[in-house]
């Protein structure tokens, strides 16, 4: 029974890492747009 435990932690520890990163890497993004003024802060982009 030990084992089903072991393996349901590591699948979640693995499924919140995999959440974290992937929600840095849209952040990034998000900043990389806003920084090179195509986007506003919303994440809208800016109409000429």
């Amino acid at each position: 029974m030990e084992i089903f435990n072991l393996i349901f932690v590591i699948t979640i520890t693995v499924f919140a890492g995999w959440f974290a990163w992937e929600s840095s890497v849209m952040v990034s993004e998000k900043k990389a747009r806003f920084k090179a003024e195509t986007h506003d802060y919303y994440d809208n982009p800016i109409k000429d």
